[in-house]
């Protein structure tokens, strides 16, 4: 039979274990520990007659490409330390706006003609390649590993996937109420597994689909103006509100586990974009520019089962 000091520090060790537990965001069975240090703000960057910037895509050589609105919309070509490259305009029958930008393997650059109801592509200098259509309000655009583009269309409720010169190959209509339904898909990104995470702020909800477009999962986006997220390098999800100055940091299971900003704030954040790197591009409309963040991937998020954290207190 235990003695009285070894059963009081069973107790104190099993109270310790609890208060552990608590304190840590469970997401799909497992415990998710996530890196301590918020994303570090590097700064904004903008060029001259930037108005409401809109989609933000990055190229593999890390520059950034970013439509610019207003009334004579362009788009604007970064180096990945905010410095111009050049600017190019879009055809005499564009409508705009370039609310998705997406870049592929080759360096094209996807956008989306949301009153034109069609996708342009480019090369990396903007030279016209190709555009299609005919779509319902395209607001958003990803393209995959294979070089597969996938548009979000938000009078359409739906995803769709083409090849890189616009046949169509797969679609996930979902209109609905339910889980796994979309009311105003508005934003659009892929993991590195090539699942498909789709923003609906109607929903108040970040919906997850397999890459064959069956439905995953679900979790609550942070009200009713979150239009975007991105995967970063640490496996987290980075969702961003129109409307407030906060990006939010979510497990790969959609559990909260922080938030941060710029220290003069994110005003109109619209789209964002994370390289391989871990840099961090987001759109601010009403401030007419684009602010840079850095994702800590000194000490990434690890995944520990019940039964490792029980060993790590025995």
């Amino acid at each position: 039979m235990p003695g009285p000091l070894l059963t009081e520090r069973r107790r104190l060790r099993d109270a310790t274990l609890l208060t552990l537990i608590l304190a840590i965001p469970i997401s799909l069975g497992s415990a998710h520990i996530a890196s301590a240090a918020a994303p570090t703000f590097q700064g904004t960057f903008t060029s001259a007659g930037m108005c409401s910037p809109r989609g933000v895509g990055i190229s593999p050589s890390g520059d950034v490409y970013v439509g610019s609105d207003c009334q004579s919309p362009f788009m604007a070509h970064f180096t990945g330390a905010g410095s111009l490259v050049g600017t190019w305009t879009f055809p005499f029958r564009y409508l705009g706006s370039p609310n998705g930008v997406a870049v592929d393997g080759s360096s094209n650059v996807f956008v989306t003609d949301y009153d034109g109801a069609k996708i342009l592509k480019y090369t990396s200098s903007g030279a016209l390649l190709t555009s299609w259509g005919s779509l319902s309000a395209p607001v958003d655009v990803a393209v995959d590993v294979s070089g597969n583009v996938y548009v979000v269309e938000l009078s359409g409720k739906r995803v769709q996937k083409f090849t890189t010169n616009g046949t169509p190959l797969a679609m996930i209509d979902s209109a609905g109420t339910g889980p796994g339904h979309f009311q105003e898909p508005a934003g659009i990104a892929l993991d590195a597994g090539g699942r498909i995470y789709v923003a609906d702020p109607g929903r108040m909800r970040i919906l997850r689909f397999l890459a064959d477009g069956s439905f995953d999962m679900e979790f609550p986006a942070p009200g009713a103006s979150a239009y975007d997220m991105a995967e970063g390098p640490d496996g987290n999800i980075y969702v961003i509100r129109f409307d407030v100055s906060q990006v939010y940091q979510y497990s790969p299971g959609g559990v909260l586990l922080q938030t941060f900003s710029s220290p003069a704030g994110l005003n109109g954040a619209f789209r964002i974009a994370i390289g391989p790197s871990g840099l961090m591009y987001i759109a601010e409309q009403y401030n007419n520019r684009v602010s840079v963040f850095q994702i800590d991937q000194a000490t990434p998020a690890t995944h520990l089962s019940f039964g490792q954290l029980k060993a790590m207190y025995r």
